[in-house]
């Protein structure tokens, strides 16, 4: 640890549950918690809009601007994701809470007439944060012209503050707190039992130090090791459109299909009767209909996982707590749905009892071929949405509350399933939704891939014995080739030769960050031990000597030479600092604790983490 981070260590220590004094002396900063890091990141490297959490609560009846915009404020002096700021020294992040007038979440509002709103909503909603400058919470108030008494307000948050299940206790705290600002009072809402800070201090010490062969870090990337070696790169193989992007596009499409009640509980009963759980089922069905499409049998699915713990303490806190495991499902030999249901139980529950360590510290200890504009290991995402619903109750106004979609993608394949249950609990049908990148996938694969997921649950809850190869399963428009549908590798660009000036600066700065004597023009940043934070530092120390270089550059350009040829189409610019930057060595990173329930006769555990979705 850096002796910056021993020292705002201790001042965090004696600081105990004062969230302000933990944050901040005047002039100092708090690192990020991992789940912070990895959207900082994202956002570094152009995600747009991707990763932001847009809704829309529609609002009949009475509605006082500034009591709203004072409520904003009380919420954000409670929860401090929504006033904070994240800052980049080196390539460092680090996050400052603010205070005073500053702390305060703006609150535009804009006379619109019914036919405009969703066209002013829609923009709204694709608002891109500068997340070092501005607060990570964006709040308009549309008022509805031709409709007296109706508005709109939209609140949109970034993901680094927020997650699915940030939604209820933000408005809870927004209702609490504008009805008694209607009410001429300021509101009384208790200080949080664990702070953001302190929580995100208390999951880096209990994970510790990766190095340490008696760590939780340690032994959880262990298991991980084992877990993905030999996994195919990519990713599952999909049919994927002809003349794609080497570079994926943002752009994403929806297909939904719906699940009635009935569906809903065969599927839920059909799973417990194999002491499993519905998103087990659900990523069983999956896999099914990805060998049917071509996909092979060893499939790895990413899975958002909650990591808010069970204990309760963060029940009320908005934040970002999620992390991403990957889910390695063996399809091999046609087994039946009952057997393919069992590897898929047995994958999670080892999966979720090694939940703890980041996703990020696991691609760096096993260094995945990393295809640019791709997540490691998989572009087939899966998430069940099961979290409560968030409610507005503002005095005056009747209000209906809906996340909205911003058109971006942030995978080639995202399953997003959400799961409704009536007064009695009792299941009440599921939608799935299906997003996808436009640049990659087809329509009409999808439009098969969507009928065929809702055709495997129904069938395999009903016949559990059948092998995978008799599903009645609708036929795919193609199957996956490995000729054709890989995923697409850079091709190599000429430039200068590997002595010219510009290639022994770049050389230079890899080798002091990545802490390597020898970079030969052809190697791999990230083969050498590079990482995301790493191609930041790199980014700021090229960018400080006069190169305008971007993290993004390094993932599609990610040799000396690559780069090197990417740069010189581009003119350099005067150095913003002219005395070199010095280095600073690595600082370790530990993730947030998961959460767990027992599985009654197995001593392991079950997917309460499976309770929400991050990023929908």
């Amino acid at each position: 640890m850096e002796k910056a981070d021993k020292e705002e260590a201790g001042r965090a220590a004696e600081a105990g549950r004062d969230e302000d004094a933990v944050v901040a002396p005047e002039g100092h900063a708090l690192r990020l918690s991992y789940a912070q890091r990895r959207l900082w990141f994202l956002d570094q490297v152009d995600a747009g809009n991707a990763y932001t959490l847009p809704v829309l609560v529609r609002l009949r009846g009475e509605v006082d601007p500034e009591a709203l915009r004072a409520a904003l404020g009380d919420v954000a002096a409670r929860q401090a994701a929504l006033r904070t700021v994240f800052e980049e020294r080196d390539g460092e992040p680090r996050q400052r809470i603010r205070v005073g007038a500053e702390a305060l979440p703006r609150l535009r509002q804009a006379a619109v007439t019914s036919g405009e709103l969703d066209k002013a909503v829609a923009e709204a909603a694709r608002h891109r944060f500068d997340l070092a400058a501005e607060l990570p919470l964006h709040a308009v108030l549309f008022g509805l012209q031709d409709r007296p008494g109706e508005h709109a307000l939209l609140l949109v948050l970034h993901h680094v503050a927020g997650d699915g299940w940030s939604l209820p206790p933000l408005f809870r705290d927004l209702s609490r707190a504008y009805a008694a600002r209607v009410s001429g009072s300021a509101p009384e809402l208790a200080p949080l039992p664990v702070p953001y800070a302190d929580f995100a201090r208390r999951q880096q010490e209990r994970l510790g130090a990766e190095d340490d062969p008696g760590s939780l870090a340690a032994a959880q990337l262990g298991f991980w090791r084992k877990a993905l070696a030999g996994l195919p790169t990519g990713g599952p193989l999909l049919p994927r459109r002809s003349g794609r992007p080497t570079v994926p596009g943002r752009d994403a499409a929806t297909v939904v299909r719906r699940l009635d009640a009935r569906a809903h509980a065969l599927i839920v009963d059909g799973a417990r009767a194999e002491g499993a759980t519905l998103f087990m089922a659900l990523h069983a069905a999956l896999a099914a209909v990805l060998v049917r499409a071509g996909a092979g049998e060893d499939l790895a699915v990413g899975s958002p996982i909650a990591g808010r713990g069970l204990d309760g303490t963060v029940d009320d806190v908005v934040g970002f707590f999620v992390n991403m495991l990957v889910l390695r499902n063996d399809a091999s030999g046609d087994p039946t749905a009952r057997q393919l249901l069992a590897r898929t139980r047995e994958t999670a529950l080892d999966a979720f009892a090694h939940q703890d360590v980041p996703f990020e510290e696991v691609v760096g200890a096993l260094n995945p071929v990393r295809p640019p504009g791709r997540q490691p290991f998989t572009e087939v995402v899966l998430a069940l949405q099961n979290n409560a619903r968030a409610e507005v109750d503002l005095p005056g106004a009747e209000a209906g509350v809906e996340p909205l979609r911003t058109g971006t993608a942030r995978f080639e394949l995202l399953v997003d399933v959400t799961d409704d249950h009536g007064p009695s609990g009792a299941p009440d049908g599921m939608t799935l939704v299906f997003e996808y990148r436009t640049s990659c996938l087809e329509a009409e694969f999808v439009e098969w891939l969507a009928d065929a997921v809702v055709e495997a649950l129904r069938a395999t809850a009903a016949e559990p014995d059948v092998p995978l190869s008799r599903l009645p399963l609708p036929e795919p428009p193609r199957r996956a080739d490995a000729a054709r549908d890989a995923v697409l590798a850079p091709t190599p660009t000429a430039g200068n030769p590997a002595d010219s000036v510009l290639h022994r600066e770049i050389t230079a700065v890899w080798s002091d960050v990545l802490g390597v004597e020898h970079v030969g023009p052809h190697d791999d940043f990230f083969r050498l031990g590079g990482n995301s934070l790493r191609a930041v530092r790199v980014a700021a120390r090229l960018t400080g000597a006069g190169r305008t270089v971007t993290a993004a550059q390094l993932f599609t350009s990610p040799t000396v030479a690559a780069l090197a040829a990417e740069l010189e189409r581009a003119p350099a610019e005067a150095p913003a600092a002219p005395a070199p930057i010095p280095r600073r060595p690595r600082i370790p990173r530990q993730p947030g604790r998961g959460s767990r329930t027992d599985v009654p006769g197995t001593g392991r555990t079950d997917d309460p983490s499976q309770k929400e979705v991050p990023w929908t």
